[in-house]
């Protein structure tokens, strides 16, 4: 079942990242929805692993750190450990967009 909802998940989110990449509105739901499901099943693996390298390879990572940053700010994730090349790249994402806010 979690191997099904993984596909699941697979699939919405290459149609989202397809859809910004063409220029059309992305549902920012879609990245939420997805976001909350790996969270709430303890699918963290999946959303640091497979959808981040999904979102990197399309060359949209900000998308992924816009949608992680209100995650990590409510608390969600604070039982989970980032892994080091997500904070990396999460803190140089947040250098070029906003100085002020890592301070």
């Amino acid at each position: 079942m979690r191997e099904k909802m993984k596909d699941l998940l697979r699939q919405n989110i290459n149609a989202c990242i397809r859809e910004f990449k063409e220029g059309q509105a992305v549902s920012e739901k879609t990245l939420r929805v997805a976001t909350e499901f790996c969270i709430r099943v303890g699918a963290v693996d999946h959303l640091f692993g497979e959808l981040f390298q999904m979102f990197k390879d399309g060359g949209v990572e900000a998308m992924y750190f816009n949608n992680l940053d209100a995650f990590i700010l409510s608390g969600k994730l604070k039982t989970y450990k980032i892994p080091p090349n997500i904070l990396d790249s999460l803190i140089a994402f947040y250098r070029k967009k906003d100085v002020q806010l890592l301070e």
